[in-house]
């Protein structure tokens, strides 16, 4: 609350002192300062964030697991939904015209508390039993996790040693590697 005081004191100062260069704009200046506050608050203030942290995935018997971290960033109390999500690129099993072939597996969050505290963090494991053959060779992973209270978090990991990549590297090396069959091997 102070922090919104002290920013639309310094707004309010600084469309007076616009208004000190042109008189006639006073009223226009505090209005846009009011807009602009208003949309940084929408925007920024007092979202419930959550922050992921993949720490193990395991595909080679069944049921397959992963075993990633959760923390609540914002200051009321959150949980987790049941289900995480994964899309993922597998070897393709017929020629198709883009190489690696998509697919979707949900996985169940062990246990029945899924609640995060402010500013803690806490481990948990998800599970499941659908026998995809081809998920353990699977090479471009994308996790989405879905908290009760904000927006989806995505995790993206690429190839056998599940390293954890940003958005744009993820897509561009999927893009290369459906299109041209091939993946640069440079190591992040």
């Amino acid at each position: 609350m102070i922090k919104n005081l002290n920013t639309i004191l310094i707004s309010i100062i600084g469309s007076l002192i616009i208004a000190k260069i042109q008189p006639n704009i006073v009223i226009y200046a505090i209005i846009i300062a009011i807009l602009i506050l208003v949309s940084i608050n929408i925007l920024f203030g007092s979202k419930d964030r959550v922050k992921i942290r993949m720490l193990k995935q395991a595909f080679f018997n069944l049921p397959y697991k992963v075993i990633f971290e959760a923390e609540n960033i914002s200051d009321q109390p959150n949980s987790l939904k049941n289900s995480v999500s994964m899309n993922c690129l597998t070897i393709p099993m017929k020629k198709t015209l883009f190489y690696g072939e998509r697919r979707t597996c949900t996985f169940n969050i062990k246990g029945n508390d899924r609640s995060i505290e402010p500013h803690k963090t806490k481990v948990f494991e998800a599970f499941t039993t659908e026998n995809h053959k081809q998920l353990f060779v699977s090479k471009f992973r994308r996790f989405t996790i879905y908290p009760n209270r904000g927006r989806r978090v995505r995790i993206f990991s690429i190839g056998p040693s599940n390293r954890e990549a940003n958005c744009f590297r993820f897509y561009a090396e999927r893009f290369l590697y459906q299109f041209f069959k091939r993946v640069p091997n440079n190591k992040l």
